[in-house]
């Protein structure tokens, strides 16, 4: 009997209700100004980066080209990803020119796309699988709500919702196939379609073939067509034969090797044209993207990369991340987030996550019809973490928990499938309904709650904005040009992240650090207005280009002033000046620098106030080591040398740093980290302030201390998110230094987080001043180019 009209409709509701109140609500979330503007990660940055380089040397991909001291072009290459899915993100942002907000705007408007696209076809699938559109609606919109795939929705990355398409793509092509068996082709069509984006459909295409010809071999040993020879033939070897027949001309066995053989193809080309672009100096098996994917499937042993991938932490993390992608919309428990999952998870997360896999997997034997999917998908997500250990090792690497997708599809398919079962028929029509309206409204609450915390403060966006604005300005003198970018340290608080200049300076070749004598270049960029002489982007605001007549002093002060402006009080002086502050240490040496001075290895341990921060195979010691290499963080160029570190966020106490080699220490310097700020607000808050506006600004010019304190009660993070300047003007213009003696002041612009801190409600920066005798100083703040508010001092000393 055919189904009425009224029931054909009803039957196609569900689809409709997830398509329409799923892509609004995702739309409403994030078309606006703030997402417009909104930071970029360093994921954007690179898979923008490669595929606005696309094509351009032959199909090898590559984040920037570099130049050497003898000007050779150097291709940082990336070829380790699938090409189809940078083609579409090209195909989507070209358009778009220079407009370079509207260009990565469009790309997360396409992660968003590829995300509806991948609910849509996980509901087709669940559809198929239970019969009942409310059920496929119900465990689709819980699946999705997980905060790992909203947070990860709209970055712009080849590995994260768009490969999560390709899976789904898959997953529904063995649907179809598993319920006609004419539709084979079609399911190695759509699997090789998903391999042109991304990886990550091996892991759901592994248990279904291994598992799919383990039923079949099963399955005909039990039917007894494999029939023991004859007593007087010897051995069992037409029983063997018939097995291996069985499972090579296997559709299942097809299905593998034609996907892994259309995979290793595509990194064939990869390597042959990374290979080519290196000019054959690389020797294949150390090419970097090879080497990349070794480390990261932690096969690395063999090739000398140190595999450091302990069991004891990666197990309980992943199924720490279970729980984090079943239960919707959890992005944080008392004193944890997901976001940043501690090294060792609490205890009953992991055993959350333990018991919610043991009831998918023990759920499955009861299950007839589509088993063999069901579990393909629920193990996926373990399959992919399994397979790349190296890249699901890290905290760092949450987002490869967007693959745990496939537990809480399969679980809420179940549970609604028994209730179905169990209830009744006129029971589940009245209950599924309901159940599945109230799953959708748990994905709209959670997409509202984890867009609304990735929201950027105003003035955030204000600065992004003057960014884009300043690099499309930048952008029309530098195609085909060498552009020197000495300040390279702390370019992640000017353009958020430290990579981002890889993508705005697409088709130019890019020196983003200064390491020896300086190069030979065509143009500088630099993140202060230095001077009028050479500069070409005189409307800029926020980040400059100038000529290559600029003197090497002034790239020398420049980059020294951008590590000292980024820092705080002056720590602890010997072979370096240490400056520290939350968020970084500065090791800074302006006069005789030489190579024997930063080639040793340095050393950098941080003791937490709270050994809890630590890992716990570091609490016996208790430090965490941060040791570096100086050419990596820092810079040099005639005697001059500086470098930035980052600091971990949680409470420091102390930091132990210096270097060494492998006859001992050279040398080594201890210094408590203490609350500086909260200091320096008891001592001057009972005081008369120099001057007031916004802040309370308390002058200090001693022999010991020569420094301005601005001080704000009660301060909100917004009201110190956008930048300070300060402009010193000496007594005597002589004491400038020669380039800014036109100007006839010093430039000490600063952002908070680098002079300041935020506490208890109180906004306190302590700024270092210049040792020469001042006349006045002016400072305040601003944003996208307006000033918010100003003050002047006279200083007199």
């Amino acid at each position: 009997m055919k189904p009425t009209r009224a029931a054909r409709r009803l039957d196609g509701l569900p689809a409709l209700l997830l398509l329409g109140v799923g892509l609004i609500s995702l739309l409403a979330f994030n078309v606006n100004r703030a997402r417009y503007y909104a930071p970029l990660d360093h994921h954007a940055v690179r898979h923008l980066a490669i595929a606005d380089n696309l094509f351009a040397h032959g199909l090898a991909m590559f984040r920037h080209v570099s130049f050497g001291d003898d000007g050779e072009s150097k291709p940082a290459v990336y070829s380790r990803f699938p090409v189809g899915g940078f083609a579409l993100i090209r195909l989507t942002t070209t358009p778009f020119g220079d407009a370079l907000a509207a260009r990565v705007f469009a790309a997360r408007l396409l992660m968003l796309a590829f995300l509806v696209a991948a609910m849509m076809l996980a509901y087709q699938a669940l559809r198929r699988i239970a019969a009942n559109g409310w059920i496929a609606l119900a465990a689709t919109s819980i699946g999705f709500s997980s905060y790992y795939v909203l947070a990860n929705s709209t970055v712009v990355s080849t590995e994260m919702i768009m490969d999560l398409l390709g899976v789904m793509l898959t997953l529904h092509g063995m649907v179809v196939f598993t319920q006609d068996r004419k539709r084979f082709r079609q399911l190695w069509i759509k699997s090789c379609a998903a391999l042109l984006i991304g990886w990550h459909v091996y892991a759901l295409l592994a248990p279904f073939v291994l598992l799919g010809l383990g039923g079949e071999l099963v399955a005909a040993l039990r039917s007894r067509r494999l029939r023991r020879p004859p007593r007087q033939e010897r051995g069992n070897l037409p029983a063997i034969g018939a097995l291996l027949r069985l499972a090579v001309f296997s559709r299942y066995s097809r299905l593998g090797l034609v996907a892994l053989l259309f995979g290793v193809a595509m990194l064939a080309v990869n390597w042959t044209s990374e290979y080519v672009v290196l000019e054959g100096r690389t020797p294949f098996t150390q090419l970097p993207s090879l080497q990349s994917m070794l480390k990261r499937t932690s096969w690395s042993r063999t090739l000398d990369v140190q595999p450091t991938y302990a069991w004891s932490e990666f197990l309980p993390r992943q199924f720490y991340r279970v729980v984090g992608a079943t239960a919707p919309g959890l992005v944080g428990w008392p004193g944890r987030t997901l976001e940043v999952p501690p090294s060792f998870p609490p205890s009953p997360l992991i055993g959350a996550g333990v018991l919610i896999s043991g009831v998918v997997f023990l759920w499955l034997p009861f299950v007839r019809r589509h088993r063999l999917i069901l579990g393909s998908l629920a193990l996926s997500g373990f399959c992919w973490a399994f397979g790349m250990r190296g890249n699901a090792y890290f905290a760092g690497h949450d987002f490869e928990a967007i693959y745990f997708v496939g537990v809480p599809l399969t679980l809420v398919t179940l549970a609604l499938v028994a209730l179905r079962r169990f209830a009744g028929a006129s029971a589940a029509r009245l209950l599924l309904p309901g159940v599945a309206i109230a799953a959708l409204f748990v994905f709209v609450l959670s997409a509202g709650s984890v867009t609304a915390q990735q929201m950027p403060a105003p003035a955030t966006t204000d600065h992004i904005e003057a960014v884009y604005a300043d690099m499309a300005n930048i952008r029309r003198f530098t195609h085909g040009k060498r552009v020197l970018a000495p300040a390279r340290i702390g370019s992640d608080a000017l353009f958020g992240d430290d990579d981002a200049l890889d993508w705005l300076l697409t088709g130019s070749f890019v020196r983003r650090g200064l390491w020896g004598h300086l190069p030979d270049y065509d143009l500088l960029l630099l993140p202060h207005h230095r001077q009028a002489a050479g500069l070409l982007t005189p409307d800029n605001k926020v980040v400059f280009l100038y000529d290559a007549g600029v003197e090497p002093a002034s790239i020398q002060r420049s980059f020294v002033d951008a590590i000292v402006s980024a820092s705080s009080a002056l720590a602890a002086t010997g072979a370096f000046r240490l400056y520290a502050n939350d968020a970084a240490l500065s090791y800074v040496k302006t006069e005789g620098c030489t190579g024997q001075d930063v080639s040793p290895r340095f050393f950098l341990h941080v003791h937490p106030v709270f050994v809890e921060d630590l890992p716990e195979r570091r609490r016996g010691w208790p430090s965490a080591h941060f040791d570096f290499g100086f050419q990596r963080h820092g810079i040099a160029i005639g005697d001059s040398c500086a470098a930035r570190v980052a600091l971990p966020r949680y409470p420091i106490a102390s930091i132990r740093t210096g270097q060494f080699t492998h006859a001992g220490k050279l040398w080594e310097d201890t210094f408590a980290f203490a609350p500086t700020y909260r200091a320096r607000y008891a001592e001057v808050a009972p005081l008369e302030p120099n001057a007031r506006a916004e802040f309370r600004l308390y002058l200090r010019l001693t022999e010991q201390e020569r420094t301005l304190t601005y001080v704000k009660t009660p301060c909100a993070a917004a009201e110190v998110a956008s930048p300070f300047y300060l402009h010193a003007t000496p007594a005597r213009r002589e004491d400038l230094p020669e380039d800014r003696q036109a100007s006839g002041f010093d430039n000490l612009d600063f952002d908070f987080p680098r002079r300041g801190a935020l506490f208890d409600g109180k906004c306190v920066a302590i700024v270092p001043l210049p040792k020469y005798a001042l006349a006045r100083i002016k400072t305040g703040q601003w944003a996208a180019g307006k000033r918010l508010w100003e003050a002047t001092l006279q200083a007199g000393a």
